[in-house]
């Protein structure tokens, strides 16, 4: 299936230090609160728009005082970032590119953190086509009498899905999320 690439269509942050910021804190927490979150970490720390920008900020304390976030997702943040970095991708488009391969994607989920749904999260920010399923995608299926699939099962579910019906899947993700949050 043909992953491709929209960075215009991405979340409306440009940034990629708010874009990690959203895909790793994201886990578990309600997306308002992540939300507002990364959009303003978007906004008082402009030069973190690339990997460099972001590591130049300093480490995972720093980012743990700049983002008011206890626990182990500013360290998250920052092994992302580094491994970001190691694999050469500093910009939002530079990130579409390497999400854009699913051996990277599938790389990702070595980083401690960073499972099958973050990873897919992050390419929907970055602008990739592609499904993170969660929760509310989860639910959906079960009541469409799909019951207990592993991720990648339902994750091709919902990306055959969204060929069928000619749809982005980041659409089908997201009208389905909205559908199911909104019960």
């Amino acid at each position: 299936m043909d992953l491709s690439i929209d960075v215009h269509r991405q979340n409306g942050y440009g940034h990629v230090g708010a874009i990690l910021v959203d895909a790793i804190l994201q886990a578990g927490m309600r997306y308002e609160t992540v939300n507002a979150r990364a959009h303003r970490f978007r906004s008082e720390q402009p030069d973190a728009d690339t990997t460099s920008g972001l590591l130049a900020l300093g480490g995972p304390d720093r980012l743990r005082e700049m983002l008011k976030w206890p626990g182990k997702k500013p360290d998250r943040i920052h092994r992302l970032a580094l491994h970001l970095a190691t694999h050469g991708v500093d910009t939002v488009e530079q990130l579409a590119a390497f999400v854009s391969n699913r051996e990277n994607v599938t790389a990702l989920c070595a980083i401690n953190g960073v499972g099958p749904k973050t990873a897919d999260y992050l390419c929907i920010l970055a602008g990739v086509s592609t499904a993170a399923v969660d929760v509310h995608l989860r639910s959906f299926a079960a009541d469409a009498g799909l019951p207990d699939l592993s991720y990648g099962d339902l994750h091709s579910c919902y990306l055959g899905a969204a060929e069928r019906l000619e749809v982005d899947p980041r659409d089908l993700d997201r009208a389905v999320w909205r559908y199911v949050s909104g019960r």
